[in-house]
């Protein structure tokens, strides 16, 4: 009930701003517009993106996948956008975003990155509500000179955890347990739980706590308000994306909110999307603006390798992976099949843990061998619930000679939600342009970029996450560095790392790739083909050892 109290506390807050979601309406457009349901096309198309962040997961991916499909994206100048702590420049962003409008077919935009110049600026947060109603203006104003142009906006629900600097370092595990009992309070209202809350509050500075608590209010109404412009018909799609979590916590409250507006409102349940997850919400969306342009649904089946994996609930998530993957698979307007014959491609989900034996691991890559041998796409999610590498799938796939070349996709970095997203929209994509190919040569080439996506996801996600990373990092703390801030010691760390990363990519290219040729679908038949070589550029986007940016190139040559 408490709870319930809180969603109209915060619905009545928002109440004209619900109604009044930006600035005066000058009328020029009425009535239904092209923009929330794009006629199907039979060219490439251009696609505008206002990322979330300047890392690679949240640009790269998205040009990389896009490629796939012959898309092309349209982004900012790296001048206008954000440098890890450096926030981009936001009203030359509004700007940019207004000018460049009309040449894309299109947008996709992260209303954070408008408002606050990006995602770590959004934790702190740095938008004021100046920014906040520029950027609802500035979408309307878009629609109203670009009436056909879709526009796909995502906001993201702040992270579980305090922002990461010096002054909230000392508060940071008590402002955890002050947002956990304060949702925990608003399901149950334990005696216990009131008393600990209340003893919180005392030890806490009253600053830190409304800079805390006004982020996540200022936040819902900005959600509001942008699921109002949906309604009114000036967005073509929302995401509302939720960052860090798990089951109990302020963010929660914030979602709830937003699908408690969702359930009054059916109508929009094809276009305003609730989603766990952050990093990867760009590429979703991406896979979700070409499957609407070309009119398409990809079915999918979904395995997973143990029976408890549906249930388990993962390291900064609030739910469960099966609700994760329903949740990625409806974003990218997929369906889940139960026959894996009907299915464009398999979703092999892979859960490992510290209790995951040997036997459990070997199963698994049999049966995703099996599959690949008959002739199924599969893509494969490959994590573990510690983050080790003896949790994950993939050296035993290595063991078995698994044609790791066959994979249409692998994901396995940072949370659940990331790799989800990240794995299902390159297979989709791919499926689509396959499906779309004119001829072999054309075929043949969508191969040779999806095999460098794939070896790109291969070698961040488990040679350098699993393995090179943690690696690094100790040798770092021992050395009295910090791997999040490496300063003058970027140039040597990164030199290190492109060293390992080289040889990693040579380690995987012969274990993997090398004199093991597979077989193609194109329009003149079967086909051979085999992986001749694979290079690799690696650089450190930002000064720290966090994520990479990796640019694998390999050769694909057809079998005579």
């Amino acid at each position: 009930m408490l709870k319930k109290i809180i969603v109209f506390i915060f619905l009545f807050l928002a109440g004209l701003t619900i109604i009044f979601p930006f600035g005066k309406h000058t009328g020029r457009h009425t009535g239904i517009t092209q923009s929330v349901s794009p006629a199907q096309s039979t060219k490439p198309m251009r696609i505008l993106l206002m990322p979330l962040d300047s890392r690679p997961a949240c640009t790269q991916f998205v040009q990389q996948l896009a490629g796939l499909a012959q898309a092309t994206i349209i982004m900012p100048p790296a001048e206008l956008m954000d440098s890890y702590t450096r926030p981009a420049n936001r009203p030359a962003l509004r700007e940019w975003l207004s000018r460049n409008c009309p040449k894309a077919d299109a947008a996709i935009v992260s209303t954070d990155m408008l408002i606050h110049g990006g995602l770590l600026a959004s934790r702190l947060p740095v938008g004021t509500e100046a920014d906040r109603q520029a950027a609802i203006n500035t979408l309307a104003a878009i629609h109203q000179d670009n009436p056909r142009l879709p526009v796909y906006a995502f906001t993201i629900i702040p992270r579980l955890i305090i922002a990461d600097n010096r002054s909230n370092g000392l508060y940071r595990d008590k402002m955890l347990r002050y947002s956990i009992l304060k949702d925990e309070i608003a399901c149950f209202e334990n005696p216990l739980d009131i008393a600990e809350f209340s003893n919180l509050e005392k030890q806490l500075p009253s600053r830190l706590l409304n800079r805390y608590l006004t982020m996540y209010q200022q936040n819902t109404l900005t959600n509001l308000r942008l699921a109002n412009m949906l309604k009114n018909q000036l967005l073509a799609g929302l995401v509302v994306g939720q960052d860090d979590s798990q089951p109990f916590g302020i963010p929660n409250i914030n979602r709830e909110i937003i699908q408690h507006y969702l359930d009054q409102r059916p109508q929009l349940a094809n276009s305003l999307f609730i989603t766990r997850g952050t990093d990867e919400v760009a590429v979703t969306l991406l896979g979700y603006s070409l499957m609407k342009n070309y009119r398409q649904r990809p079915r999918i089946k979904v395995i997973y390798s143990q029976p408890t994996a549906p249930q388990q609930i993962m390291p900064y998530m609030p739910c469960s992976v099966a609700r994760c993957v329903e949740e990625k698979i409806a974003l990218i307007r997929g369906i889940q099949v139960e026959n894996p014959a009907e299915a464009d491609f398999i979703l092999y989900v892979h859960i490992g843990t510290p209790t995951t034996n040997h036997r459990d691991l070997l199963t698994a890559a049999q049966e995703v061998q099996s599959l690949l041998q008959h002739g199924y796409k599969v893509a494969l999610v490959d994590l573990g619930e510690t983050f080790q590498a003896s949790e994950t799938l993939l050296p035993y796939l290595l063991s078995v000679h698994a044609d790791i070349a066959r994979l249409i996709a692998y994901a396995g970095w940072n949370t659940a939600s990331n790799s989800i997203g990240t794995a299902l929209t390159q297979a989709a994509i791919f499926s689509l342009a396959l499906k779309r190919s004119p001829d072999s040569a054309a075929t043949l080439l969508l191969y040779k970029k999806n095999l460098e996506f794939l070896s790109n996801r291969i070698l961040e996600d488990w040679y350098y996450q699993k393995n090179t990373e943690p690696r690094i990092n100790k040798k770092l703390r021992e050395l009295g560095i910090d791997p999040n801030h490496l300063d003058e010691h970027y140039e040597p760390v990164q030199a290190q790392i492109q060293s390992e990363m080289a040889a990693n990519a040579q380690t995987l290219f012969q274990t993997a790739f090398y004199q093991r040729p597979f077989p193609i679908q194109t329009t003149a038949g079967e086909k051979k083909v085999v992986i001749t070589s694979l290079t690799l550029k690696t650089e450190l986007p930002w000064p720290r050892t966090f994520e990479l940016r990796l640019e694998p190139r390999l050769s694909l040559s057809e079998c005579r």
